[in-house]
């Protein structure tokens, strides 16, 4: 347990270092379900040494864990965690938030309306790269690739398509860019 509490720490320095990536929440996430497991594994060998009910309750964890991350909406929480942290030092990717899919578009939009020039700007560029080659790509997909989170991208491209165009013109300083 001790290694599992020393691995979490570390990530989330990482994480407040270098910002939230895909790769990292799933780290946290499995730290933690790792750590339930050795919970379960403790109560089989000092209490109920049913090896069955071990394997299902382990199994329903790993349901859990699943069902977490498809409600959770990991792009989002990841977008939201980047922009708080570039609020709080000025540093953020853009080029890893151009790889989230659409369902991190409520809290970039959420940053266009109450951040910064800078941010704005640096938002503004990925959205409206992310927009065109989404544009490009669903001429050439069929109704198949459709979900809602790249329609409501859509219709708030076609609606604010002139405000990210003058968003994307700012050249003044305070954005730094941050790589991995």
């Amino acid at each position: 347990m001790l290694i599992i509490v020393s691995a979490f720490k570390r990530l989330a320095l990482y994480e407040q270092a270098y910002g939230f990536t895909m790769l990292r929440l799933l780290s946290h996430v499995f730290t933690i379900w790792l750590a339930v497991i050795f919970l379960l594994l403790l109560y089989k060998i000092f209490i109920d040494d049913n090896e069955r009910k071990f394997l299902f309750y382990g199994f329903l964890s790993v349901v859990a864990m699943l069902i977490i991350l498809n409600i959770g909406n990991p792009d989002a929480f990841i977008a939201q965690r980047n922009i708080a942290r570039f609020k709080a030092t000025g540093k953020l990717d853009t080029d890893y938030l151009i790889t989230l899919s659409d369902d991190a578009l409520g809290p970039l939009t959420r940053a266009l309306d109450g951040g910064t020039i800078a941010l704005k700007s640096a938002i503004s560029r990925q959205l409206y790269s992310n927009f065109l080659t989404a544009e490009y790509a669903s001429q050439a997909n069929s109704w198949q690739s459709s979900n809602l989170a790249r329609q409501k991208g859509s219709a708030f491209f076609k609606s604010h398509r002139s405000e990210l165009e003058q968003n994307i013109n700012y050249q003044g300083g305070g954005f730094q860019r941050h790589m991995q």
